[in-house]
């Protein structure tokens, strides 16, 4: 907008000053009196005006210019916000995939306590379902495969992260703990599902 307010003024400016150029040259031209030296006199009195002449121009050049390239760079834009848009989704599938893996972690850490029909199994599985319903949504194709590498990802660290307690409560627990023992059965369980995977 700046732009096109900057050339119109510059366009006016020079034509204003080619007209009044064009004016006393033709006011010096009528005067038949003059001679040819006053008339370059003249001319040179307004080398003035005409480095202003010379000035608009070259403003108006200008402002043609980056007019032309701000019309140019119009058209990547469309581009990157269609780039962002399929950045937005695979990160929103990424976030998905690693959500649905953290339940399914849950889900089997959780077994090892409740029973399948147990209320918080259950409300487990309906957040899995419903994560997944988001994710075939968004991206039909590729869902289960993110699902898969999230989930595996997701269990081998639940199962160092386990692993590390394990260590840490064996140092002050018997073999026969309740806490060393419930450890361990997650730990082999996590191990048995990311068979299946």
């Amino acid at each position: 907008m700046l732009l096109n307010f900057v050339g119109s003024g510059c366009k006016l400016i020079c034509w204003w000053l080619i007209f009044k150029e064009l004016t006393f040259l033709k006011y010096v031209l009528d005067m038949q009196t003059l001679s040819l030296i006053n008339i370059a006199k003249a001319i040179t009195m307004n080398s003035k005006q005409l480095a202003a002449l010379t000035c608009g121009v070259a403003l108006v050049s200008a402002g043609a210019i980056a007019s032309a390239q701000l019309l140019k760079s119009e058209a990547p834009v469309a581009e990157l916000n269609a780039n962002h848009e399929e950045r937005v989704q695979q990160a929103t599938a990424t976030a998905l995939a690693q959500q649905i893996a953290q339940l399914e972690v849950e889900k089997v850490l959780q077994g090892e306590i409740f029973t399948q029909e147990a209320p918080m199994m259950v409300h487990l599985q309906e957040q899995q379902l419903s994560l997944e319903k988001r994710l075939s949504q968004l991206q039909p194709d590729s869902s289960q495969n993110a699902v898969v590498v999230a989930t595996a990802s997701a269990i081998e660290s639940e199962i160092a992260g386990l692993e590390v307690q394990y260590a840490q409560d064996q140092a002050k627990f018997l073999d026969s703990h309740p806490t060393l023992q419930m450890r361990k059965a997650q730990i082999e369980a996590l191990r048995q599902r990311l068979a299946t995977l």
